[in-house]
């Protein structure tokens, strides 16, 4: 599953209106660092895509759930964070990168966010980048159990 939003701005500047959508993804060489999270509201409610694997003690719980509706209040977390963090503050920034190497094995990150018709691609580095992971990994948690 890919969740990125494509075509996001490079821009810093706060966007109008809330934030509609937000997304994170992890790719790994190994699975068990890999994930993918996408939660969106919309006219007919708010939903979560989820892909993962739980660690369970010494065992992994695979979540892969796509369209789970969640509540409005599960998706205002995201909002509050943004108000907390100001996602569009973290705006990445792009870089000059040598297009000839390729590394297969780079842990990559990626973290979007959209407000009405803009969307962000934010920097990954942060602490806001974390608590917007523990808010989807509880979320992956309680859906992902419900699925099963």
């Amino acid at each position: 599953m890919a969740f990125s939003l494509f075509g996001c701005s490079q821009k810093t500047a706060k966007p109008t209106g809330e934030l509609s959508s937000i997304s994170i993804s992890q790719n790994h060489m190994s699975r068990t660092f890999c994930y993918s999270f996408y939660a969106r509201k919309e006219t007919d409610g708010c939903f979560l895509d989820a892909w993962c694997l739980l660690e369970n003690g010494e065992d992994y719980t695979d979540i892969d759930f796509e369209y789970v509706e969640i509540t409005a209040e599960e998706f205002s977390r995201f909002i509050e964070l943004d108000k907390k963090y100001n996602f569009c503050s973290h705006s990445k920034k792009e870089k000059k990168r040598n297009k000839i190497i390729f590394i297969p094995d780079e842990t990559v990150n990626s973290f979007s966010v959209k407000y009405d018709s803009e969307c962000f691609n934010i920097d990954t580095s942060g602490e806001y980048y974390n608590a917007v992971y523990d808010c989807f990994l509880q979320l992956a948690k309680k859906y992902g159990e419900n699925i099963k």
